[in-house]
């Protein structure tokens, strides 16, 4: 059985599929998002990057755009079931007010229901 851990996002998150690299020990990996909000990004991987771990990331936001490099911190991961793929959540630590701003607008013309 399974228990609900309370919220403790400061920030809306939205599902998201885009893409999103990675630097790993010597090379971009590239993977998709999962969700991402104004703080953070979640994706998955095949390969088990620490709690703490800081990673080089770039965010493809918008179709045929530049994307967005930022440094993130990884903030928790898990393993998923049945499956050789971690979970990772990830939080952005050095954002200009340029791609907060990017940001902050994908969220706005991707959020459904609101």
């Amino acid at each position: 059985m399974y228990r609900s851990l309370p919220e403790r996002r400061k920030s809306i998150r939205i599902e998201s599929s885009i893409p999103v690299h990675y630097k790993g020990e010597q090379q971009f990996i590239m993977t998709v998002s999962k969700d991402i909000g104004e703080n953070g990004v979640k994706f998955t991987t095949n390969r088990f990057i620490p709690v703490f771990s800081k990673l080089v990331m770039d965010i493809f936001l918008f179709h045929n755009s530049e994307p967005i490099r930022m440094l993130t911190e990884v903030i928790w991961i898990r393993k998923l079931p049945r499956l050789d793929l971690y979970s990772i959540g990830t939080r952005f630590l050095e954002l200009s007010k340029e791609h907060k701003k990017l940001i902050s607008h994908y969220l706005e013309t991707n959020v459904v229901g609101i």
